[in-house]
């Protein structure tokens, strides 16, 4: 949505043993690469030098929130706040002028991300056009998770290089 992710510089306070959930019976497998640790902070750098800030910590309930994303611009502000299993989407809090975009989306519980995800990988494996997320963005992800980790071990900004 904002151009490639170029850098990241992460702090991670506590480990994975501090997650109070595990296996699929919450939605969250102990085989993520990353799964939140009692406070994690981290600012991503994009190709176009736009900024945009993490945070997460375990210790919130899933269920009123999981994440907030902040994203800085020289022409203002865009958050979403209270990203919740209840709304993924997040409650939108900005200084920018949004008249020329779609309207935020409505109200979408977790749950309801997992079969669309699943018809259109099957889509996509039936060589059907992929509107969402492809598989390069699903790598990508993982490719940031991890250097925000590695970050946080490392204490140091890390870089990624650019996506195909």
């Amino acid at each position: 949505m904002f151009g490639e992710i170029v850098a990241v510089q992460a702090t991670l306070k506590g480990d994975r043993s501090e997650a109070p959930y595990r296996g699929w019976e919450t939605g969250i497998s102990d085989d993520l690469l990353y799964i939140p640790s009692r406070a994690m902070g981290a600012v991503v750098q994009f190709a176009n030098d736009f900024l945009g800030v993490l945070s997460s910590s375990v210790r919130h309930r899933l269920d009123d929130f999981m994440l907030e994303l902040h994203l800085l611009t020289t022409k203002g502000r865009l958050t979403l706040r209270r990203m919740r299993q209840s709304n993924i989407c997040g409650e939108l809090d900005t200084n920018l002028p949004l008249t020329d975009l779609p309207p935020f989306p409505e109200p979408v519980p977790f749950s309801a991300t997992f079969a669309p995800s699943v018809h259109a990988f099957v889509a996509a494996v039936q060589g059907a056009g992929v509107d969402i997320a492809t598989g390069e963005d699903g790598l990508r992800a993982m490719e940031v998770e991890h250097a925000i980790v590695v970050s946080a071990q490392a204490g140091k900004v890390v870089p990624l290089p650019m996506g195909n």
